[in-house]
């Protein structure tokens, strides 16, 4: 506006454009600023078709919600409503995914999509003051964030309209610092010359101009989705015009606007570009600190959430203990169909989102399931595995698998963490609730709102290995529909894979779900000459290696005796896997392999071969070097070897010894010759762990092992066991034996190291397992029992003992299982032990009203939980000697124990509805709050 001798560019030749002025008002394009500047553009585009505008605004108001009544809005509301539609897109846009990270690597959407979104992001708050200031240049922003997200969707994507979109996006702001710049009342000077006064009335008119274009554009771009259902109102409207043209239009209009304004000034168009510039470069500052602080917060509180979820260990494909040797994969060249067929299913074309791989024991399910899994994760597609292993802790319980899946699952998808984290603070306890609860929230849900985001569509899959051996065959039918429930993912989509064998209850889950949902392969209708040339080329391979080791001859062990094995093998690779071990481990392979080789049997059943393996592995070995009828080796094999089958978690070397009270000597002796089944390493602290669960059915199975020397009798090593426990419990249960002396010493604040050292991981199994020992030796409980005996005197040391190492909550329900052991309603043993049940009963009371305060503070149970229960309990009675001294006088208490069981906490307000579950396993409230 300072160069008076800059001459102004010729006018286009383009008709000149009617302004909504009237002469009486007295106004003129000059005393326009840059709201009316909207208002004028907005106010022409309504004179020539009301009915277009009207359809156009109710088609934005409505895309946000489908269901609002637009049509009684009008006027200065329905501005007031765009605002409002402005504001929330630019939120919802702030808050959605433009790249995913998947297994380190990022998937984003189109670079031209990516470049658009990041222009309006970075510019967010310049165009909310924009929007507050210029009520009119909120339907110009509100057509920009409604079209976008459509043409990011596949179907309905447009490289053309995308281009056009980021144009008028990228102009509106333009629009917008120019406004700023020579139309603010600032740079307006009344004394300016008639040159430059008409100059700058041809840039306002040019500028209505482009602004009315850019809505008539707009409104073109949304008419070309009416036809997909997408806008409802601009349906009956007809306009003429193609957008294509228009966009070329406006693009010359812009052109003669920058004539205009070079005619102020040779370095007009630099100062504008410069002034785009820096908002562009501070709000790119802006929103990547803003990025980064919020980054470092979520990913701190993230993954102190996170951790709150359990997690079990070693169930992923690739984990396993240290000193342990890896788990075994395919070998090259061998299962290639299957391999391939599993591959080709994975990337998600077919409609079944489950595969099913089935078979009997041994025939290499687990070797599949980890040799897929570990080609998905190089291909940056598997997105959690969970390999079950019944005996095994937590890989047999069904209440860490969506858990441990979950926890995986944002390790591979990055951004799913936000989504988790925030069912883990709503559901504050979900690791303990339901596996609906838990799949619908930490999985389930989180994939769902991903899928919101502006991302293109992925397939990901779940491994799931020996489904079989996880716990409580009840849950298994609802964990197969759970899963089902992938089908509902249409962005980030989960294919599961699910081995097995092929046992009733997986069986009748899979029957109540549709065949289309899933794929089923029996490995036992796989060609038997394909089998067999797999299982040649295990042989070859393992037996080469245990020739090079040994240096046992060119000629060893020949073809003709790999084919032999072959034959035995049937379809089981656990037998050959065993015999290559067997042979590994022996000291005179030659030999062994002959024996193995020459025994026969007459039975017919499918593991016949494996169990003459197994047979001939515990009597060349377990007995060699003694007599055949040496009772004491076969008594000191079956108390070792019959508890490691039955355990309910996995124990070191060193700790079994100790909870069985044998001798090391003779646990290593009892061990060393059985390395081909069990899985023993050098290292004393680290888990004996059987090779195949075949081996723990071969000893229990009276029609399998027949020779009564080395079968287990189950119910007998459980009561063995469950003797053990309570042995090593009363020898070592104590007040107070982390020696935390305050009463308010919480768990939280006690080293785990501390816990370790006072109780010993053999003291630790025994009490969580004890009990479930019990049950299993279906032995009867007597008043004055061992069971008795044991709970007057250790009742608060063992509640203590499980506080110190959090399983509290396990404490509780084993006295629930005694009280249902104590209970003879009939028969010959009725009524033998009722003051052992009304104990066991007090003490489910007192475990029940304390279980929260002794779960954070195990010594409040001699203080607070003794002082204040009734009067009556047969609790406080028998430990009313540990109550503290320091107490001058006790509270006064009710009689006896009122007729509340336990208090559920958590709602804020009045509770207004309860509802049980049809099998009375659930409780539901609804509050207020």
């Amino acid at each position: 506006l300072q160069n008076e001798q800059s001459q102004p560019e010729p006018e286009p030749k383009d008709d000149p454009i009617r302004l909504h002025t009237s002469p009486a008002a007295s106004s003129s394009v000059e005393d326009l600023g840059p709201k009316n500047l909207w208002d004028e553009a907005y106010n022409v585009l309504r004179e020539k078709d009301a009915k277009l505008i009207d359809a156009y605004e109710k088609d934005l108001l409505t895309s946000q919600n489908p269901h609002q009544q637009a049509d009684g809005v009008g006027g200065a509301d329905r501005q007031v409503q765009l605002q409002e539609l402005v504001n929330h897109k630019l939120q919802g846009m702030q808050n959605a995914q433009l790249k995913i990270v998947v297994s380190g690597k990022e998937v984003v959407v189109k670079e031209q999509v990516r470049k658009v979104v990041h222009a309006i992001l970075s510019a967010k708050d310049f165009i909310g003051s924009a929007v507050s200031a210029e009520p009119h240049a909120a339907l110009a922003w509100a057509g920009v964030l409604v079209v976008l997200p459509i043409l990011l969707n596949p179907v309905t994507q447009d490289d053309d309209a995308m281009e056009g979109l980021g144009y008028i996006s990228d102009l509106l702001i333009r629009c917008k610092v120019t406004e700023d710049t020579y139309l603010a009342p600032s740079t307006r000077n009344q004394s300016t010359s008639q040159h430059l006064r008409d100059l700058n009335n041809s840039f306002k008119a040019k500028t209505i101009e482009l602004y009315s274009q850019i809505l008539k554009y707009q409104i073109q771009l949304t008419r070309q989705y009416s036809r997909s259902g997408l806008f409802r109102f601009l349906r009956d409207c007809v306009v003429a015009d193609d957008w294509n043209i228009m966009l070329a239009d406006l693009k010359k209009t812009e052109e003669n606007i920058n004539k205009d304004l070079r005619a102020f000034g040779s370095n007009t168009l630099k100062l504008i570009d410069d002034k785009v510039s820096e908002l562009q470069n501070q709000a790119d500052k802006s929103w990547a600190l803003l990025m980064d602080t919020k980054a470092g917060v979520e990913t701190t509180n993230q993954t102190l959430l996170l951790g709150k979820l359990p997690r079990a260990e070693y169930a992923a494909f690739n984990t396993f203990r240290k000193n342990e040797p890896p788990p075994p994969e395919c070998l090259e060249n061998t299962r290639v169909k299957i391999l391939s067929q599993i591959q080709d299913w994975g990337k998600g074309h077919g409609d079944e989102c489950i595969f099913w791989l089935n078979g009997m024991a041994g025939t290499g399910k687990s070797t599949i399931a980890r040799t897929v899994a570990h080609r998905f994760h190089k291909e940056g597609r598997l997105g959690a595995s969970f390999f079950f292993s019944r005996g095994k802790k937590d890989l047999s319980d069904a209440a860490a698998l969506f858990t441990t899946l979950a926890v995986q699952l944002t390790e591979v998808l990055p951004d799913l963490k936000r989504h988790v984290c925030d069912a883990i603070t709503e559901h504050g306890d979900i690791g303990q609730q339901s596996l609906s609860h838990q799949w619908k929230h930490l999985i389930l849900r989180p994939l769902l709102m991903l899928g919101k985001g502006l991302l293109p569509s992925l397939v990901l899959v779940f491994v799931i290995d020996a489904l079989d051996e996880c716990g409580g065959h009840e849950n298994l039918p609802v964990i197969l529909r759970l899963l089902t429930e992938v089908r509902d993912l249409t962005v980030v989509r989960i294919r599961v894979f699910i081995t097995s064998r092929p046992e009733t209850p997986i069986h009748l889950g899979f029957h109540e779900i549709p065949e289309i949902v899933h794929y089923d392969l029996m490995l036992h209708s796989i060609p038997q000459s394909v089998i067999k040339h797999d299982i040649s080329i295990f042989l070859r391979y393992e037996l080469a290696k245990i020739n090079n080791q040994r240096s046992l001859g060119d000629d060893w062990p020949g073809e003709e005796n790999i084919q032999k094995l072959v034959q035995k093998a049937d379809r089981l690779f656990i037998y050959a896997a065993t015999a290559c071990r067997f042979l590994s481990k022996s000291k005179h392979p030659k030999s062994r392999l002959s024996e193995m080789l020459e025994v026969n049997s007459a039975s017919h059943s499918s593991t016949k071969e494996l169990d003459k393996m197994y047979m001939l592995i515990l009597k060349n070995l377990i007995i060699e070097g003694h007599d055949e009828d040496n009772e004491d080796t076969v008594k000191l094999f079956k108390h070792i070897v019959g508890s490691i089958i039955i355990l309910f978690d996995t124990l070191s070397t060193v700790t079994l010894t100790k909870l069985l009270a044998v001798a090391s000597t003779e646990m290593n002796e009892t061990l060393e010759p059985l390395r081909s089944v069990l899985n023993v390493a050098e290292e004393e602290t680290s888990p004996i762990q059987l090779f195949h669960l075949s081996f723990r059915e071969f000893l229990l199975n009276p029609q399998r092992c027949s020779d009564t020397r080395f079968r287990i009798d189950e119910e007998g090593a459980h009561n063995d066991l469950f003797v053990r426990c309570l042995k090593v419990m009363s020898n070592h249960l104590k007040r107070d034996m982390c020696n935390l002396q305050l009463p308010g010493a919480l768990c939280s604040e006690v080293e785990k190291s501390k816990v370790e050292e006072c109780l010993p991981l053999d003291v630790q199994y025994a009490c969580r397992y004890w009990v479930q020992h019990l049950q299993r030796s279906k032995a009867l409980l007597h008043d004055d029992g061992q069971v008795h005996v044991f709970l007057r005197e250790h009742l608060l040391h063992w509640l203590e003992a499980l506080s110190l190492i959090g399983k509290t909550s396990e404490g509780v329900r084993a006295i629930t299982s005694l009280e249902s052991l104590a209970i003879v309603s009939d028969g010959p043993n009725a009524d033998r032990s009722p003051y052992l049940h009304a104990f066991i009963h007090d003490a489910k009371r007192f475990a029940h009203g304390n279980g929260v305060m002794i779960e954070n503070a195990p010594l409040q149970i001699y203080c607070s939980a003794l002082v204040f229960a009734p009067v009556m309990s047969l609790v406080r009675k028998q430990f009313s000697d540990q109550m503290p001294r320091w107490i001058c006088r006790l509270p006064e208490v009710q009689k006896n124990w009122s007729s509340s069981l336990q208090t559920l906490e958590g709602h804020s307000e009045p509770v207004r509805v309860v509802a049980f579950s049809p099998d009375g396993k659930l409780v539901a409230s609804a509050s207020d709050d």
